[in-house]
C-alpha cells in the first residue's frame, strides 16, 4: 500500500470538517487489490454519519476521478460503513499466497468446478467460523451468513463488533471486505429510502403520441421507425451496404443486456413466450432470431418482467424487429439475451451485486453471446463484479457499460447535485482498459448530453440528444409504439448495437479485431479526445474497414 498525495488532501479536508483522526490510503494497483491495516481501531471510536462518510467518498472520488474503492477508506470510516450497512459486509478470500491475478486465473481456470477446491472451501468455512466465534446463539451464528459465491471466492455476512473484524482483517486468507453501504439511505439518520421506490432511470414506459416525422424519427420500408439520430453514425448506410436482410444488421450475433428486465407487454420484443414461441420478435426482414430472458434478480426465472421499463427501452434500441411497427433496432437482425439484473440503474447493496456478478458469469458461459451492454453503474466499485467482468472478459465477451449520469450525486441525499466522474463499472482499467468500453451520450454538437458524464475513461461517444433535448427512440414497456429515452444509457445499447453490426459481417471474427475496426473509424483513432475517447463511430467504414485488405 502508499500514501497518494490526492489522499492527504482529502484527509486535510476531512480532518478540518469532521475532526477525524484518519490516514487515507489507496491500493498500489488495481490487481493488487489487498485490504487496509485495520490493527490499530480503537474500539471507542465515533461512529461517523451517513452526511460524513457520503462527503468522503464524493471528494475521493473527484480527487481522484474514479470510483470509491473501499481501500481508500480509513479504519473509522470503515467501521462506520459496516454499522451503517446493517453490518453486512461482503468478504473476497484466497489461498495465502495469492495475488489477485491468482484469484482470477482461478475463477477463470475453475468455473465449472461444482464440488469446489477443497483447500480453498476450507479457507472460506475458517474465515466464516471466525466471524461467528463471538456469537453466542447457534440460530444467530447460522443467520449471519447471508449468501455465498464459491465460484467467485467470496460472501456476505454480517459483523456485530470490531474485535471480529480486527480479528479477520489482517489475516492473509482475506482479498476484500466490502460494506454493503446503502447510499440512498438518508444523512444523519437511519430513515431508509425504498430503492425500489426511487425510480432511478425508469419510467421511459409511455407511449409517445406527439412524435414528428423526419425530426423525431424516419419512416422506413415496410414500415415503422427508424432514430433521428442513426443517420450520425451510419447506422442505416450499413445496413444498405450489407443487405438488409443478409449482413450489416447484426445477424447471427448474440447480444447480452444487462439491466432491469424485459416488460411481458412489450409485442415487439416477449409477445408469444408464453406459447413457447417468438412470432412478433421474428416478424421482421431477419428471421429464426433468438430471444430468451433470465431474471437473476427476482425469481421469475424465464418469464419477462421489467417493473421499470429501463431494461426493455434499451432492448429495443438494440434488437427490435425491423417490421410493419414499433422502432427498428440498431442490430435488428441480432439475438438477444436479456438478464434482469437489478430494479433500477443503480447497484447498491448485496442484491444488486450479487444479481449483477451472476448476470456476467451467465452470459459469459453461453457461447452465443458475444457482446455485453450494461446501462447501469455505482459510484462504488464491487471486486465481485469486477472479477464477474474479468471473468467474461477472459472468455471473449466484448463489454459495454455506460459512463454514468451527473444526477447519481443528487441522488444520494441530495447532497451533490452532479457526479463529474465515470462510475464503475465502466471505468474498469484491467488488460490496458480494454476489460470494459466506456461510453456517454451527445448532442448533435459533439458536447456531453444534459446528464451524461464525460471523462478520461470514456471510451466512445454516441448521439442521443438533438440541441433542443430531444432524445432517442426506445420501445415502451407495452404496445407497439415508440417512446424516448436519454443518457449515457442508450448510448451504450446504440454502441452495443453498433459492434454487432460490424461483427455481423464476419462472425468468424476475434473480438480483436471487431475492436480495431471500431477504434480506426471513430472520430479520434488514437483516442485523442480527453473525453470523448475515439469519439463517435462511423458504422459503415468500420464494417468495411477491412476490405481493403482481402475480405473483413
Amino acid at each position: 500500500m502508499i500514501f497518494l498525495k490526492q489522499q492527504k488532501k482529502i484527509a486535510k479536508s476531512i480532518i478540518s470538517t469532521l475532526l477525524l483522526s484518519s490516514i487515507f490510503t489507496s491500493c498500489e494497483s488495481e490487481l493488487d487489490n489487498e485490504l487496509t491495516t485495520l490493527s490499530g481501531i480503537d474500539t471507542q471510536q465515533k461512529i461517523l454519519t451517513r452526511k460524513e462518510i457520503n462527503q468522503f467518498i464524493f471528494e475521493t472520488t473527484e480527487s481522484n476521478q474514479t470510483s470509491f474503492d473501499w481501500n481508500m477508506a480509513s479504519q473509522d470510516i470503515l467501521w462506520s460503513a459496516i454499522i451503517h450497512s446493517n453490518n453486512e459486509v461482503m468478504i473476497g478470500y484466497k489461498k495465502e499466497e495469492w495475488n489477485n491475478i491468482d484469484v482470477r486465473n482461478y475463477i477463470f481456470e475453475n468455473s465449472q468446478d461444482k464440488n469446489g477446491n477443497v483447500e480453498i472451501l476450507n479457507i472460506k468455512k475458517d474465515l466464516i467460523h471466525t466471524l461467528q466465534e463471538g456469537i453466542e446463539n447457534k440460530t444467530n451464528k447460522e443467520e449471519i451468513i447471508i449468501e455465498e459465491n464459491d465460484r467467485l471466492l467470496s460472501f456476505t455476512i454480517k459483523i456485530f463488533n470490531i474485535e471480529t473484524l480486527r480479528s479477520i482483517a489482517t489475516s492473509s486468507t482475506i482479498r476484500y471486505i466490502e460494506p454493503m453501504y446503502d447510499l440512498y439511505q438518508e444523512a444523519n439518520n437511519h430513515n431508509s429510502i425504498s430503492k425500489d421506490n426511487g425510480n432511478l432511470g425508469c419510467g421511459s414506459d409511455n407511449p409517445r403520441y406527439d412524435l414528428r416525422r423526419n425530426y423525431d424519427y424516419v419512416d422506413l420500408s415496410p414500415g415503422g421507425k427508424m432514430g433521428w439520430n442513426f443517420k450520425y453514425h451510419k447506422i442505416k448506410e450499413t445496413w444498405d451496404w450489407g443487405g438488409i436482410s443478409s449482413k450489416g444488421n447484426g445477424k447471427g450475433i448474440g447480444i447480452a443486456i444487462l439491466d432491469t428486465g424485459l416488460s411481458h407487454r412489450q409485442g415487439q420484443l416477449t409477445d408469444g413466450f408464453s406459447q413457447g414461441n417468438e412470432y412478433m420478435f421474428n416478424e421482421g426482414l431477419v428471421q429464426n432470431r433468438t430471444i430468451k430472458f433470465s431474471d437473476k434478480y427476482g425469481s421469475n426465472g424465464s418469464n419477462p418482467i421489467d417493473e421499470c421499463g429501463h431494461g426493455t427501452a434499451l432492448s429495443g434500441v438494440i434488437a427490435s424487429p425491423r417490421a410493419k411497427y414499433g422502432i427498428h433496432g440498431v442490430a435488428y437482425g441480432c439475438n438477444l439475451y436479456n438478464y434482469r439484473a437489478n430494479s433500477d440503474v443503480f447497484i447498491n447493496g448485496t442484491k444488486d451485486i450479487t444479481a449483477v456478478a451472476n448476470s456476467f458469469i451467465a452470459a459469459a458461459n453461453t457461447s452465443n453471446v458475444r457482446i455485453i451492454s450494461m446501462s447501469m453503474g455505482s459510484v462504488t466499485r464491487s471486486s465481485r463484479i469486477a472479477d464477474a467482468i474479468v471473468y467474461a472478459y477472459r472468455k471473449g465477451k466484448l463489454i459495454f457499460a455506460a459512463a454514468g449520469t451527473t444526477k447519481f450525486g443528487s441522488f444520494i441525499s441530495g447532497q451533490y447535485p452532479n457526479l463529474p466522474n465515470i462510475v464503475f463499472p465502466a471505468n474498469m482499467t484491467e488488460y490496458n482498459g480494454d476489460v470494459v468500453y466506456g461510453v456517454t451520450g451527445i448532442r448533435t454538437n459533439y458536447t456531453a448530453c444534459n446528464d451524461c458524464v464525460k471523462g478520461k475513461n470514456v471510451d466512445f461517444a454516441v448521439v442521443m440528444e438533438q440541441l433542443n433535448g430531444t432524445q432517442a427512440l426506445a420501445t415502451g414497456k407495452g404496445g407497439l409504439y415508440a417512446t424516448t429515452i436519454g443518457g449515457s444509457s442508450v448510448a451504450t445499447a446504440t454502441m452495443a448495437g453498433i459492434a454487432a453490426l460490424v461483427w455481423g459481417k464476419n462472425t468468424a471474427l476475434p473480438r480483436a479485431d471487431v475492436v480495431l475496426a471500431l477504434k480506426q473509424k471513430s472520430d479520434y483513432p488514437f483516442r485523442t479526445n480527453p473525453i470523448f475517447g475515439y469519439g463517435k463511430v462511423n458504422a459503415l467504414e468500420a464494417y468495411k474497414y477491412f476490405d481493403l485488405f482481402g475480405g473483413f
